[in-house]
């Protein structure tokens, strides 16, 4: 983390000067730069590129549940806990559906007919007759 960001800043300070302010060794930034990154951040990359790729594939509609169980069918070894913490590490999320509610208040209004009600919203009325709108 430290070396990373020394990397980012490194044209507008002098290395040393940052290494000394985040109390690290010069001769440890630039063994850094040279070093391949570790199997854990490989495999996490994996992983994450294989969860945007089934994330993708369900048109953005899978959470990590569901992401967990496509990629257990890929054969792929993963923890649900480890696909729902890269979701929300790579701000990877479900679009949700929301269910339908009315916002109009509705009023309904009894007639002197047996079987036959209106409903009166804001915008128009209905008339109900035997449960079915017509």
């Amino acid at each position: 983390m430290r070396f990373a960001w020394i990397k980012e800043h490194a044209k507008e300070f002098a290395v040393s000067v940052m290494c000394d302010a985040l109390n690290v060794s010069i001769s440890g930034y630039y063994a850094a730069l040279g070093r391949k990154p570790s199997r854990r951040r490989q495999r996490r990359e994996e992983l994450v590129a294989q969860i945007r790729a089934a994330h993708e594939q369900s048109h953005q509609i899978y959470g990590s549940p569901r992401i967990y169980i496509e990629l257990k069918e890929q054969g792929v070894a993963v923890c649900l806990n480890t696909v729902a913490k890269y979701m929300q590490q790579e701000q990877i999320r479900s679009k949700v559906k929301r269910p339908f509610r009315l916002l109009t208040p509705i009023r309904i209004i009894r007639s002197r007919w047996p079987g036959i009600c209106w409903i009166a919203t804001l915008k128009r009325r209905r008339r109900i007759a035997s449960g079915a709108a017509t």
